[in-house]
């Protein structure tokens, strides 16, 4: 087991506990978790929102108790005061409630931010106890789809004092979802890779409907296309791993496709060349690990480099 996620002991009251929550800005991820929380050793005391108006339609989809400001009495009757904003705004949130002096000793802060780490809160240590960051590793696209993805495991990545880190397995396991823990200081890092994942991905796709345009294919033909295509290769990395997962001219040391491959590209659709030859780089370094010999690869690699 990985040293960063062996087995912590969680004090009896963090097990038994009902824990009331705020939710400040809950959009997707903050009402998705709060409805999925709420009833399950947790109570919701209320969601906040900026206008009265995100305030009424969220009571309308959740159910749950929404406001449309924070008040001292509010956030001092809750054990953990959840931040679900944009990243951006999570500092000056932080700030704010300070200077009101919205929190309390013996209180939970957390954000769902991936990209930043429970560091943007340690401001707040001069009201609160403890601070923490969980972020599902999932894209909320509504709520409904996201509420019924988290009831089948999702995986979350927690980071933060030993406290918080336990109240948030206790969270995440309260919805269904998976914990795991790591350092502070790789939060961007872990961020990286998502983005690299989903975004890059939807980066590529785009040049692949680039081409399949270019030869006349509409796009939801191209997608009938490449749709199969990424759900083998999604099962072939599961099944075996990324390296065992490629193929091609790359894993099977082909040149002559490379090069054809270059020469159509040049002469129809130049902007995507080097977006090819990075990508087809990436995959010799792939191939070479995977045990293709160096002198196959090294004609390849000459060839993208040129």
């Amino acid at each position: 087991m990985n040293a960063q996620n062996t087995q912590e002991t969680a004090p009896e009251w963090f097990l038994t506990k009902t824990m009331k929550i705020v939710v400040i800005g809950a959009g997707r991820v903050g009402s998705t978790l709060a409805m999925n929380l709420d009833g399950r050793g947790f109570e919701i005391l209320a969601c906040t929102h900026r206008t009265r108006a995100a305030a009424d339609a969220a009571r309308e989809a959740t159910k749950l108790p929404q406001v449309a400001e924070l008040t001292p009495d509010l956030i001092s009757e809750a054990d953990i005061v959840l931040l679900s904003v944009p990243d951006e705004a999570i500092y000056d949130i932080t700030l704010e409630c300070l200077e009101k002096k919205l929190f309390r000793p013996n209180q939970f802060l957390l954000h769902v931010s991936g990209l930043y780490s429970s560091d943007i809160l340690m401001e707040a240590k001069r009201q609160v106890s403890f601070i923490g960051s969980l972020h599902p590793i999932h894209g909320f696209s509504s709520r409904p789809n996201a509420m019924e993805y988290l009831k089948v495991g999702t995986r979350f990545v927690i980071e933060g004092d030993p406290e918080a880190r336990h109240l948030m397995r206790r969270m995440i396991r309260a919805v269904g979802g998976i914990p795991y823990k790591i350092a502070s200081s790789d939060k961007v890092l872990y961020n990286i890779a998502g983005n690299v994942v989903s975004n890059f991905t939807v980066a590529v796709l785009h040049m692949a409907e680039e081409i399949y345009d270019e030869i006349g294919m509409p796009k939801s033909v191209a997608q009938d296309c490449y749709i199969p295509l990424l759900e083998q290769v999604l099962l072939s990395v599961r099944n075996n791993g990324v390296g065992r997962s490629l193929n091609g001219p790359v894993a099977q040391g082909k040149l002559s496709v490379v090069e054809e491959h270059l020469e159509q590209l040049e002469r129809r659709l130049m902007e995507n060349v080097d977006l090819y030859k990075k990508l087809t780089e990436r995959a010799l370094d792939i191939a070479y690990e995977t045990g293709v010999p160096e002198e196959v690869l090294k004609p390849i690699l000459e060839k993208v480099q040129s």
